[in-house]
């Protein structure tokens, strides 16, 4: 073989790996919800093609290693950041996130904490604002619709998330009954359509109702449901569940549920047995850390579970569901 056909050679070998690389970790057509491993905290990685979420980013920055697992390593892009309670296990490794990832649209409930660590964080986020990026706090109502370009237009490819608590009512009754009955109505649909906050005011919370107003959304792709409850307790838990039931009619989401992110990493103030009747899933996913101080997930969870599939980040560390929207399954 002469030199000029073995550098051809070489030249088309390395083209072919490099084609059969990148086609190995461009996305597909399916939507993939990831419950990342982030120890004692949730960080949930949501993604279709080139559109990303993230809900939550755990106590540490663990999650940008479970992004880089499942994202191409150049898309740099995250369609929407959602912190559903501000308490660290939850917002601290949105700190890297906001720093290594052009963040579009940040989403929060109304809610601050009066310590120097969430003021630390509170720094980032308006620091990322100047740059462009978008703040909005949630509501009951509001609705995230995300789709790819290039994917079919039949509805199963385009995926949706309608954020079913805090109701405007019940924020008012637990925080801030003065401030409000002067929230303007936001209507947020699509995230590109521009997101903005009006008559925005913080109220600091320490105490229960930071896990009683948790962020609760609905996730719709096709067939395919699954509800995303963050630090959620009673008595909102069953607030959510009669909710949810007068949303989705008298059948609420039964048979029509696949996956419940189990409240609080399966504390025995999160899961209620009316919210599990509600929502009646096919698949339970616990975020937890293993061997953690708070002896999560309960006993008392557990047994409520018990004829439920349920899956453990503790023990099986990242947990992938894909779904085309029609099937769905745990990928290995």
């Amino acid at each position: 073989m002469t030199k000029v056909w073995r550098l051809l050679f070489i030249f088309l070998t390395l083209s072919l790996i490099l084609v059969v690389a990148a086609n190995l970790v461009l996305p597909d057509n399916n939507l993939h919800m990831v419950f990342c491993d982030v120890g004692q905290g949730d960080g949930i990685l949501l993604y279709q093609k080139d559109k990303q979420v993230i809900v939550d980013g755990g106590p540490n920055d663990s999650i940008l290693s479970c992004m880089s697992r499942y994202l191409p390593f150049w898309d740099r892009k995250v369609e929407v950041v959602i912190l559903t309670n501000p308490d660290t296990d939850h917002y601290t490794g949105l700190v890297s996130i906001l720093k290594n990832y052009k963040v579009e649209n940040y989403v929060a409930p109304q809610l601050s904490k009066d310590d120097a660590s969430f003021a630390a964080f509170q720094k980032v986020v308006q620091a990322e604002e100047k740059e462009g990026m978008r703040v909005h706090y949630g509501y009951a109502g509001q609705r995230i619709d995300l789709a790819s370009p290039g994917v079919t237009s039949r509805a199963w490819r385009v995926w949706e998330m309608e954020e079913v608590w805090p109701t405007r009512e019940y924020f008012a009754q637990t925080v801030i009954p003065a401030q409000a009955g002067n929230q303007k109505d936001i209507d947020w649909v699509p995230a590109s359509a521009g997101m903005t906050k009006e008559g925005a005011v913080l109220s600091t919370s320490t105490g229960k109702e930071t896990n009683e107003l948790s962020l609760v959304y609905l996730l719709k792709f096709g067939n395919f449901k699954a509800l995303l409850t963050g630090d959620l307790q009673p008595p909102a838990t069953d607030a959510v569940a009669q909710f949810i039931a007068r949303q989705e009619g008298e059948r609420g989401l039964k048979s029509a549920t696949t996956v419940l992110k189990v409240p609080h990493h399966g504390s025995k103030n999160g899961l209620t047995e009316g919210l599990l009747k509600a929502v009646s899933p096919q698949l339970a996913v616990i975020s937890v850390g293993r061997n953690n101080r708070f002896g999560h997930p309960s006993p008392e969870t557990l047994n409520l579970l018990k004829g439920v599939q349920t899956l453990r980040t503790d023990q099986e560390g990242d947990i992938e569901v894909v779904t085309d929207g029609k099937m769905w399954w745990v990928s290995k």
